[in-house]
């Protein structure tokens, strides 16, 4: 479960929104609108802890699984990785390039930060094979530099891969369908879908209708410029 109270963001001095609250119970779909430049990503962002400062009102927190982040219940003071560790992940909407940083090694680090284990590099392979085939991505991306030099298209299913083999408790979508034909669009709908019947906690940006339509939304709401 996600649970944010009186929850706001900062950029710098700047203050983005605040008040904002929400719960995204398990198994739940939640899913945000509005117009571009209404900080949507901004607040997905804020909860992953991602680029932007997380601040509270006194009385504000954010819990996961009836797990409170710190003993204040503010984000500020914990990296993206020690949120990912408590089965906060983010998918973006558009994922940074690493050149030089292969999908196996990204996969190898971020199932590490997740158990405190290593996997076998042979079963990590056959893991992904099974979610490339599923998803229609050739076995090359394995060794390739992830997001470097990826299409659109390409980019968002290498993110549905590596959120399958994560298998989040608490999962950001920041506009998973954006990029995807109609094919990966009928994928993202089938997994955000197991997920939710496994319990994850779904919390969703996008700007498209007919990738609503597929999925059991539990509630919307909508940001204002």
């Amino acid at each position: 479960m996600l649970s944010c109270k009186n929850f706001s963001g900062k950029r710098g001095d700047r203050q983005i929104f605040s008040g904002v609250s929400f719960d995204v119970v398990d198994g739940e779909l939640l899913v945000i609108t509005g117009p571009n430049g209404a900080w949507k990503s901004t607040l997905l962002h804020a909860i992953a802890g991602v680029g932007v400062g997380g601040d509270e009102t006194d009385n504000g927190n954010i819990v996961v699984k009836g797990e409170i982040f710190d003993g204040q219940g503010s984000l500020r003071g914990l990296s993206a990785d020690e949120r990912f560790r408590r089965g906060v992940m983010l998918v973006f909407q558009e994922p940074p390039a690493l050149p030089g940083v292969s999908f196996l090694t990204v996969v190898r680090e971020m199932l590490f930060a997740k158990t405190g284990e290593r996997v076998e590099i042979a079963k990590m392979y056959q893991d992904i094979r099974v979610v490339f085939q599923r998803i229609g991505v050739d076995e090359s991306f394995i060794e390739r530099s992830l997001f470097d030099g990826f299409s659109g298209g390409e980019k968002k299913r290498a993110e549905l891969a590596l959120l399958l083999l994560a298998r989040p408790r608490i999962l950001l979508l920041d506009e998973i369908d954006a990029g995807l034909d109609a094919n990966g669009r009928k994928i993202a709908q089938e997994i955000i879908g197991e997920l939710l019947q496994e319990g994850t906690s779904v919390f969703c940006v996008t700007h498209n209708p007919e990738f609503l339509s597929g999925l059991p939304v539990s509630e919307t709401f909508s940001f204002s410029v």
